[in-house]
């Protein structure tokens, strides 16, 4: 792995901007969702436009897993299967759907009324089907993460909550930021979350089992950092909604910790998506 960061091209067609990424494994082929209600298809080699789909709303999230694309969008998440072409549309969200996660055979949704809402795919009807709703949160839920046996999910009510992934109980919530918990990161045995309050912060579980902020990282002017990360050193490894990066010393948690933390502004309004190697 090299010392410097390459550009390799920008890929440009949003008219508004790019809220969401994903590069499903073993594909040459990069989905990004933007504000303009389109998810477009890219060709990594080529850097070109292969496809525009229109989604009937803002996107505010994209995750893929196997087959699966996922989009989040106002009141819906939005499914394709990108080997059968298949479509489908999961009902359930009150308002923006803000972030996706997928777990233990459940695709979980955080959704702007507080919710988290859970389906699990059918293999008799061959649909997702609804399996849950996770309450607690007092305003929207815009971060989401499994790790483990536990799902993390940040919200503006300023609160981490830790669920059971098999009971789906909330079994601890998390108060120590002051302001919006923008973004969550499981590495190992820690939790690494960022908010609004210009931190960022680590946690570990102590003998007990809960979780406790073990060190706390303060960045001023900026505005949302989100965690980034990658296991693959050899391959494309990061792609940025935003063209600032921040190097950040992660030596406290010991040489192996790799992350990446890009850095949001409060300007959204970047519509080109940048494709980064190491």
């Amino acid at each position: 792995m090299s010392n410097s960061i390459t550009l390799l091209t920008p890929l440009q067609g949003h008219e508004k901007v790019v809220t969401g990424i994903a590069l499903p494994t073993g594909s040459d082929k990069l989905y990004s969702g933007s504000k303009d209600g389109t998810v477009r298809l890219w060709d990594c080699q080529t850097g070109q436009c292969a496809g525009v789909l229109p989604v009937g709303g803002e996107v505010g999230c994209m995750i893929s897993e196997g087959p699966w694309l996922f989009v989040g969008i106002p009141d819906a998440v939005k499914v394709w299967n990108m080997q059968t072409q298949a479509e489908m549309n999961l009902t359930g969200p009150t308002g923006q759907v803000y972030a996706l996660a997928i777990g233990n055979e459940l695709l979980f949704a955080a959704t702007q009324d507080g919710r988290i809402l859970a389906w699990r795919f059918s293999a008799v009807t061959n649909c997702f089907e609804p399996a849950a709703s996770l309450t607690g949160h007092q305003l929207a839920v815009v971060s989401l993460i499994v790790g483990g046996m536990r799902v993390y999910s940040g919200s503006m009510d300023k609160t981490i909550r830790v669920w059971d992934l098999a009971t789906l109980q909330c079994i601890q919530t998390l108060s120590d930021h002051t302001n919006v918990v923008m973004s969550l990161l499981c590495w190992d045995q820690f939790l690494l979350s960022c908010s609004l309050d210009q931190t960022i912060k680590v946690w570990a579980a102590t003998e007990s089992g809960n979780l406790e902020v073990t060190y706390t990282h303060k960045e001023e002017n900026v505005c949302a950092p989100t965690l980034l990360y990658s296991c693959h050193v050899a391959r494309l490894q990061f792609v940025l909604l935003q063209p600032f990066l921040l190097t950040f010393d992660s030596s406290f948690l010991g040489p192996f910790l790799c992350v990446a933390l890009f850095l949001f502004m409060s300007c959204f309004s970047i519509t080109t998506v940048q494709l980064i190697i190491l």
